[in-house]
């Protein structure tokens, strides 16, 4: 590409085009809805050359640069005009491309969507974060994906097969009598999740799984060690080489399937951790107010409404630096 291009003066054995065209790969899936000829496109050029591959791992690798572009810019890549896109996204790519170029860190925590980059980018359904979208299969089941969610479906002669890469689903299982012999299978990084005619949710997190059986039962197999099946009204933590004890069914964690975050006595910095998946950048909260606990129930579809509820019942301000950086301190006189 341009000699103006970041990576000219690159020495780790990848060519400036090939870091070029990788940028332009992950503008393309970041930035909008990606069709099934892009992602067989994208295939295609990634095993093209040896240093395609390692292109494209450099710049998922230091992708936190991506973080930084607002989302605005990003969303008016693919909503822009003919005429006006080219230039929009050549401003997306240069504002990303410096960050990446120069292994920038950016003031915008997105490490739980970027931990998951790689994985997600050629996913067939995705949320965005603050989104939520339900998706219907033809067995009857139907699948709510929760904020910044990746999931592909596979199902087949053999098998139903969901595979979550991030975030979170709510699944209830189909019962057409055409798919009733073939086994329902959610899996995960840490396992595999299978239901027994159903209504049950799986959170991928930073470090485990979790499965909340709301009717019905399921089977836990973690990749390694012991799993064990789930009744209605429980719940378990999973990694690859086991499983915590069973506990009784959180219900009000499940309410973001109705757009709610429900708090009883939760500590402060406890419910903006969950706020802060549904809204672009950071929530940072003073560690002052670890004893401040909250009870209600908050819409997740207008986070900044929350946080100025929270800001008028509690002794606490909510500062915004901009509006992807927000910084919750104690009140003082």
């Amino acid at each position: 590409m341009s000699a103006a291009s970041p990576f000219a003066s690159r020495q780790d054995g990848i060519s400036a085009r090939a870091l070029d065209e990788a940028l332009e790969w992950l503008v393309t899936f970041c930035s909008g809805e990606v069709t099934p000829d892009e992602r067989e496109a994208f295939q295609s050029w990634l095993h093209a050359a040896p240093d395609h591959t390692a292109a494209w791992q450099r710049v998922t690798r230091t992708g936190n640069a991506l973080a930084a572009v607002p989302a605005a810019l990003g969303g008016r890549v693919l909503q822009a005009p003919d005429k006006r896109r080219a230039a929009t996204r050549r401003q997306l790519l240069g504002w990303v491309g410096a960050a990446v170029a120069t292994g920038a860190v950016v003031g915008f925590d997105r490490r739980r969507e970027l931990a998951t980059l790689s994985a997600t980018m050629g996913a067939t359904y995705r949320t965005a974060t603050g989104e939520q979208r339900w998706l219907a299969f033809e067995d009857g089941t139907r699948v709510l994906l929760d904020t910044a969610t990746a999931l592909d479906a596979r199902f087949d002669v053999r098998e139903r097969r969901l595979q979550l890469h991030a975030g979170a689903i709510m699944v209830e299982t189909g019962h057409a009598a055409a798919w009733a012999a073939r086994p329902f299978l959610v899996e995960t990084v840490r396992g595999t999740v299978q239901a027994l005619g159903t209504r049950f949710s799986v959170r991928q997190r930073e470090h485990d799984a979790l499965v909340a059986v709301l009717d019905g039962r399921v089977e836990v197999r973690p990749r390694s060690g012991h799993g064990r099946a789930l009744d209605a009204g429980t719940q378990a933590r999973f990694d690859l080489s086991g499983m915590w004890p069973t506990q009784a069914l959180d219900r009000d964690a499940q309410a973001w399937r109705d757009g709610l975050l429900v708090a009883r006595e939760r500590p402060l910095p406890d419910l903006l951790t969950d706020l802060a998946r549904y809204r672009r950048g950071v929530v940072d909260c003073d560690p002052a107010l670890a004893t401040t606990l909250v009870s209600g129930v908050f819409p997740l579809d207008d986070t900044d409404r929350v946080l100025d509820s929270l800001a008028r019942a509690l002794p606490i301000r909510v500062q915004r630096t901009t509006r992807f950086w927000v910084r919750v301190t104690p009140r003082t006189a």
